[in-house]
């Protein structure tokens, strides 16, 4: 329930954010991939992810490490989201990110203490945290829900990583340029994602907890997958 809470706050933030930018027209739109932007989405797709692989764990106790992982990394990226925002660092990349307030140090501490206590948390309590290890069958629904937690997390990655190319140029003292077309860029690796998120989402519902009849799926399926493509024609 925290997590969907979560979603919902988090979530509202991010669609906030993108109609304001609507009315602000110097933005480009709902969603123009500044990093700014990029810093909220990435927390809620990860948070997403982790209610996800939590449903699991309810359904089959499988899943308990990913999910504190996720939940674990989705605050880290809120903290990580207020350095990149705050500090001063964005300054050159992004139209709306704070100036240097000489918070870098102070930020840089507060999320370096959280992640370290989180580490030794999840080892001290690692005995606690030991759930059931088989896999789970291909024809499963928590099979293709994890699946869909990857697709999200490997969406998080490829935002963060691009995002982060200032931070990466401070810390290895590099010359990286950030995307010229930023929306084009970004759009070229999360509409893919996306469209195979949307399938997941509408297919996965189609699977039974723990084994699925395929044929029987597969006749549930055909008139939508019918009418779906000649919508599509």
């Amino acid at each position: 329930p925290w997590s969907l809470f979560g979603i919902l706050i988090l979530g509202t933030g991010v669609l906030m954010g993108g109609a304001w930018a609507y009315e602000a027209l110097s933005f480009g739109g709902f969603w123009a991939w500044d990093p700014v932007e990029n810093a909220s989405l990435v927390p809620w797709l990860v948070l997403v992810g982790a209610t996800h692989v939590m449903i699991i764990f309810n359904k089959n106790g499988t899943s308990l490490h990913s999910s504190y992982i996720l939940c674990t990394l989705s605050f880290i990226l809120v903290l990580y989201s207020t350095f990149l925002t705050r500090s001063g660092i964005l300054g050159d990349t992004s139209v709306h990110a704070f100036t240097d307030l000489g918070m870098k140090g102070q930020l840089l501490i507060y999320m370096v203490f959280f992640f370290a206590l989180a580490v030794f948390l999840s080892i001290k309590n690692r005995k606690l945290l030991s759930t059931r290890t088989e896999e789970d069958p291909v024809s499963s629904r928590e099979f293709w829900m994890f699946m869909g937690m990857l697709i999200l997390v490997i969406s998080a990655i490829q935002i963060s990583i691009t995002t982060s190319i200032p931070v990466i140029n401070k810390l290895f003292n590099l010359k990286m340029a950030p995307p010229a077309d930023a929306i084009d860029f970004y759009n070229s690796w999360q509409i893919p994602l996306a469209a195979v998120i949307a399938l997941l989402m509408s297919v996965g519902l189609y699977f039974k907890w723990k084994q699925t009849d395929l044929k029987s799926m597969a006749k549930k399926l055909l008139l939508s997958f019918i009418a779906s493509l000649v919508i599509t024609f």
